[in-house]
Parts: C-alpha cells; sequence; structure tokens
C-alpha cells in the first residue's frame, strides 16, 4: 500500500478479494485514511470473506464504506457504476485505487478510471488469470488436470459437478466460470479453503472422473498434479462428467 493520506479506493472481482483484503486491513489498522470497496459477485453465495466484511464494517463506520455488486439483483458492473463509485469514494478522483480480480472485470475499471482522468501512477492492479501467472503449463495429462493460464475457449463444460466430502456425495448443478471450490459452496459444502489464491493447498482434491483446467496453481507439485489432485479455488470443471472428492479433514 502506497503512504499518503488520500483515500483507499479498491475495486475487486470474485477471489480477487484475497489480496486486496490484505490493503483494506493494513489501511485500518496503521492510518486515519479513509477506504472505500467495491466488490463484484455472481450472486451472494460467491461472496468471499462475507463475515469478515461485515466485522470490519461494523468496527470501522466511520472509515470504511463496502459496496457489494451482484449481479443477479444489478447485472453485470458496467463503467458507469464504476465511475460513480469511484467519485464518491474520492472527491476530485483524489485517492489511491487498487484492482484485483478476473481479467475482464480489471480491463472495465482501469480502463474506466484512466478515461475519466485518474493518474495512471494512482492505480495499481494485481491479476491473477493472465497468460504466465501459473507455476507451470502443460497440456492435459492422464488425468485430465491440466495447469493453464487463461480459461481453455470453447472446453465442453459440465451440466452438474459431483461433489464428496466427508463421506457425503453431492452434485450441484454447475454455472459456467465457477471454480469447484464456489460450486461446492453453493451445494451447501463447507469446504476447505484459505488463500483462495493458488498459492497454499488447504482447497486441494483430486479429480475422480472428468477433468478441471486450473488458472494458477502456485501449490501442487508436478507429481500431485498428475495423479490428479487440483486446487478448487482455482479448477475450472470440463467434459461431460466431473466427480471430485476432497480429501478427509
Amino acid at each position: 500500500m502506497r503512504d499518503g493520506q488520500r483515500p483507499v479506493v479498491a475495486f475487486c472481482g470474485g477471489s480477487g478479494i484475497t489480496p486486496v483484503m490484505s490493503i483494506v486491513k493494513s489501511a485500518l489498522t496503521t492510518t486515519v485514511r479513509p477506504v472505500r470497496l467495491l466488490y463484484a459477485n455472481r450472486d451472494l453465495a460467491s461472496v468471499i470473506f462475507d463475515d469478515d466484511l461485515r466485522s470490519m464494517g461494523d468496527r470501522h463506520a466511520s472509515r470504511l464504506d463496502i459496496r457489494l455488486h451482484l449481479d443477479t439483483d444489478g447485472g453485470f458492473l458496467d463503467a458507469g457504476t464504476v465511475a460513480e463509485f469511484a467519485a464518491s469514494a474520492a472527491p476530485g478522483l483524489d485517492g489511491d485505487f487498487y484492482i484485483c480480480g478476473p481479467g475482464p472485470f480489471m480491463d472495465l475499471v482501469e480502463a474506466t478510471l484512466l478515461g475519466a482522468g485518474v493518474d495512471a501512477g494512482s492505480i495499481s492492479t494485481e491479476r491473477f488469470d493472465g497468460p504466465g501467472v501459473a507455476a507451470s503449463t502443460a497440456p492435459a495429462n492422464a488425468t485430465g488436470v491440466e495447469v493453464a493460464g487463461a480459461e481453455v475457449a470453447g472446453a465442453e463444460v459440465p451440466e452438474s459437478v459431483t461433489l464428496i466430502l466427508g463421506g457425503k456425495n453431492v452434485t450441484v448443478g454447475y454455472q459456467p466460470g465457477d471454480t469447484v471450490l464456489q460450486t461446492a459452496r453453493r451445494g451447501g459444502l463447507q469446504a476447505p479453503f484459505s488463500c483462495e489464491a493458488g498459492d497454499c493447498a488447504t482447497c486441494m482434491a483430486i479429480v475422480r472422473e472428468g477433468s478441471a483446467t486450473m488458472r494458477v496453481n502456485n501449490a501442487l507439485t508436478p507429481d500431485e498434479v498428475e495423479e490428479g489432485w487440483v486446487l478448487t479455488c482455482q479448477a475450472l470443471p470440463r467434459g461431460r462428467t466431473v466427480t471430485v472428492e476432497y480429501e478427509a479433514f
């Protein structure tokens, strides 16, 4: 986080909240700067750190303003919403802006801020789904697990995903673009997770049937990937039938 007294204004989408949370917490605990956060998700069930955000909002009500944008309620985030939030969060657009999320989301926010007159030096971005981000890139192996920095265009996606957790089997309707972890949450499962950035292995599970593409892998070894293990926070189900099993925890 940059030094100064200007408002901290953050835009994040989906699991892009993970690095932004560190910035927000640092600003609230080490400065007196106002903090404004716009957090976009597909629906309420997809919101990460919901309890933490509510708790921080209660503790820092005078300095922290959090706006949740849900596609199911307001449609996809658009430039008008971004511009309005930026103008209200930082009068005169004089602030430090942080952006993290899926590529199209980041492109929209960054282009809107620059178009509104925000200085490029005041904008910080962290991309986690672009080419070259993954720890390794390889064609699908015998297990059907592929590690790639970008989603595979035209890849077949399942109508549903079967998840096995603690001996319980749950089949959940699949929404294209969701990770295995997001699918598990929508199915009401308390699946393990931690960083949600592909940097730890807390959420690891094994693909028993079908295949998956990981956006990022900074935690699993090549041997583990070869065996069929995936980071469910980064794994996109592929194929007609997909079954993923979490190890006992």
